[in-house]
């Protein structure tokens, strides 16, 4: 997947490929300069917290729900769906501007080549994967001078997080030297 917060998808007919990725990054500018309509933004919260009620009434999920609270140490049940409820619509404007306005977006086609190109390059600049650029005339091929990349070496180091959820222990989890 590519590395990001945020990731929409969609599957369309190979005709309208061009007019889809129009679309969506036109719904990613839409939420950076215009405000949601309250309407909609209550519309989304009933829908989401009837999804997420009877889900919350199955042992299973309650003990799901709660088995997540532990670990990711979130907020109850309770308190997580009073700050979905307190939610507004400037909170969500000003979130999108925070994530969509002058960043790099990405947009990923799958699909047959040719169609693509066909339909994709009048508008857009593509890149498919698998095919080499074409080189620009400054671009000399018999120049061999520069030096290779060298990859920065970082090491992740993940202390584990208490592997046994229902002990919880007051140590502080120990830091990597």
């Amino acid at each position: 997947m590519l590395p990001g917060m945020f990731v929409m998808g969609a599957t369309v007919d190979a005709t309208a490929v061009a007019k889809s990725v129009e679309n969506a990054r036109n719904v990613l500018k839409a939420l950076v300069d215009s405000p949601v309509l309250s309407s909609e933004l209550e519309k989304a919260k009933r829908d989401t917290i009837s999804v997420m009620s009877p889900n919350l009434s199955q042992n299973d999920a309650t003990a799901n729900a709660w088995l997540d609270t532990e670990d990711y140490t979130l907020p109850t049940i309770n308190e997580q769906m009073r700050a979905w409820n307190s939610i507004s619509a400037a909170d969500l404007q000003r979130v999108a501007t925070r994530l969509f306005r002058d960043t790099a977006v990405a947009s990923v086609v799958v699909g047959t080549a040719e169609d693509l190109k066909a339909q994709l390059a009048p508008t857009l600049s593509i890149e498919i994967m698998g095919e080499s650029k074409p080189k620009t005339p400054d671009q000399d091929s018999t120049s061999t001078t520069a030096e290779p990349i060298r990859r920065r070496h970082v090491p992740v180091l993940i202390a584990p997080k208490n592997p046994n959820p229902l002990m919880k222990t007051t140590k502080p989890v120990p830091k990597p030297d």
